[in-house]
């Protein structure tokens, strides 16, 4: 397990700063590497077959938690790798440590209980980042006489120090929070082996769904051309064909839009 860690905290690191040494592959973002890194354990027997849905599960809901969430310019975003790769060892840690099956009747816990954690990570990675902003501008002041020198060979050495810098923090800052989570997550089981609560968790994940698809909706609105509008009120028909649960969806999605109108008329 240890072993494991210590490779998925390379790979935070080496995902944190793909948009510095490759530009915006997407590489990083949640719904990419965490598919990947499912196969490849499913490949190695690492994890149960049936934890797949767990982990592919969660790589779309913090995909679209974290939809509008990119590090563009001086903005200050969640860190999303680090929530995402902690996500992944939060699961390994409930399958090795633990040896948690899941079932029909705590599915919905250990989900939400591992996303929680994974986004609670992703704000403290924030923290993280700013630090790493600020003292990125001591290295931009300090590169900045090659620059006007001419001395163009120093100022790449001096960010290459910069890229080294990036993947240190985000390694360590894996490693922390995976010494944290070790020593709590023990009273979190507890909380994964009580039955009704996996009720709640559902028609919380349905309502986070049907909250996250709204927004999309009312996004698409206003986009100019309908042909777009209408292939996704087609896809959302689709979905009611897959059971009761999209069926429960489609309607909390209806219910809070009309509420969201009838609130629009009201103010305006």
């Amino acid at each position: 397990m240890i072993v494991i860690i210590i490779v998925l905290a390379v790979i935070a690191g080496l995902l944190s700063i793909e948009n510095l040494l490759w530009g915006q592959f997407m590489f990083s973002r949640m719904i990419i590497f965490i598919p990947i890194l499912t196969i490849i354990f499913l490949l190695f027997d690492l994890i149960p077959s049936n934890y797949r849905y767990i982990l592919f599960g969660g790589a779309i809901i913090l995909e679209l938690y974290f939809l509008f969430a990119f590090p563009i310019g001086s903005s200050y975003v969640p860190d999303t790798v680090a929530s995402g790769i902690m996500f992944i060892i939060i699961v390994l840690f409930l399958n090795k440590n633990y040896n948690i099956i899941i079932s029909k009747n705590n599915w919905a816990v250990f989900l939400v209980v591992s996303l929680i954690i994974s986004i609670l990570s992703s704000y403290a990675g924030a923290y993280f980042d700013i630090l790493l902003r600020r003292f990125d501008i001591y290295i931009v002041e300090y590169a900045k006489k090659d620059i006007v020198a001419g001395n163009f060979h120093h100022f790449e050495q001096i960010s290459k120090y910069g890229y080294i810098l990036f993947f240190t923090v985000n390694f360590f800052e894996i490693l922390l929070y995976s010494l944290i989570i070790f020593f709590l997550l023990k009273p979190i089981t507890l909380l994964i082996k009580i039955g009704p609560l996996n009720k709640i968790m559902i028609l919380f994940l349905l309502s986070f769904f049907a909250y996250t698809i709204l927004g999309i909706i009312i996004r698409i609105r206003r986009i100019k051309f309908p042909i777009f509008q209408i292939i996704f009120l087609l896809a959302l028909t689709i979905l009611t064909r897959f059971g009761i649960m999209w069926n429960l969806v489609i309607i909390i999605i209806a219910v809070i839009f009309i509420l969201n109108e009838k609130k629009k008329l009201k103010n305006g």
